[in-house]
């Protein structure tokens, strides 16, 4: 393996490095590659370590990467690094191996005591490298859940009516239940209403639903660019109450844009209902867990 070179971060390697992402995660679900302009800004960051990223060539080829982050939100003493297995070109697996060892180098030097890394079922190859080095599971961070939008029913509508949201009208309620369910700070709910006013692409829907002036629900629907799938998320302030209403709603937009599949992820306290989920024709598409190990 001698025929290749590691070497840390430099300034000009951001556009290869999303595109070797893309082609080799192109097929993997719920992962997202970050996109060169994304990378560029986050890796020019006060706080951003070049020895945290790792690239293997081949010649002048790049031919695969790892990315890591120390943890600085620990609370703990014990400093810990998060990461991603590495991404390599098909064909050149073998440097998979070369990329994990020099990062564990790199973590020890830094007196990293505990790893972990996100491990997907749709992340091809990462199961196995994670039960490979001696990782065990910490927790699920979510799953991925899918219904044709043809096949979505609402079991029982009521009279309880949604309505998209007013800009003006519902701004501070809207960002008032935002900090309350998410539990954010004014900024954070701010600049995700705007978000959801002027969405950077696809179309959102905010749909809530109201007694007298009050909004007692709300959901939320983002339909991407290609239209092929509608993402939602659940109720707030309660997941369950009038979702039958809401799913009648959210059909009606979804087909309005010939959406094909709704999408959907659990996660946190969310993943105890799954059989709920389940009970509406949903299907799991994909698992995210978090492992972990001592070095």
């Amino acid at each position: 393996m001698s025929e290749y070179k590691i070497s840390i971060f430099e300034k000009g390697i951001e556009d290869a490095q999303a595109a070797l992402g893309f082609e080799v995660t192109r097929d993997w679900i719920d992962f997202r590659q970050t996109p060169a302009e994304g990378i560029k800004r986050y890796y020019s960051a006060p706080d951003f370590d070049p020895e945290l990223r790792l690239y293997a060539f081949k010649g002048d080829k790049l031919v695969g990467f790892m990315t890591s982050r120390i943890l600085s939100e620990s609370k703990t003493d014990i400093l810990q690094v998060q990461h991603d297995f590495p991404i390599v070109l098909t064909g050149f697996e073998e440097v998979s191996e070369l990329l994990y060892k020099k990062a564990v180098d790199t973590w020890r030097a830094k007196s990293v005591k505990v790893v972990e890394a996100r491990v997907g079922t749709n992340w091809l190859g990462t199961m196995e490298q994670a039960e490979k080095y001696g990782y065990r599971k910490k927790k699920q961070l979510f799953i991925h859940i899918q219904l044709s939008v043809d096949k979505a029913k609402p079991k029982k509508i009521s009279d309880k009516n949604f309505v998209d949201y007013d800009p003006v009208k519902d701004r501070e309620q809207l960002i008032e239940l935002y900090k309350k369910n998410y539990n954010w700070s004014e900024e954070q709910a701010i600049t995700n209403f705007e978000s959801i006013m002027n969405p950077q692409e696809g179309f959102i829907f905010q749909p809530v639903l109201r007694e007298g002036d009050k909004i007692i629900s709300r959901g939320l629907l983002q339909i991407t660019d290609d239209l092929e799938y509608a993402l939602f998320r659940p109720l707030r302030p309660d997941s369950e109450k009038y979702f039958d209403d809401y799913l009648a709603y959210i059909i009606d937009k979804a087909k309005s844009k010939n959406v094909k599949i709704f999408q959907f992820f659990l996660g946190g306290s969310a993943l105890s209902e799954l059989d709920f989920w389940k009970s509406y024709g949903f299907e799991v598409k994909g698992e995210l867990f978090l492992y972990e190990k001592e070095i």
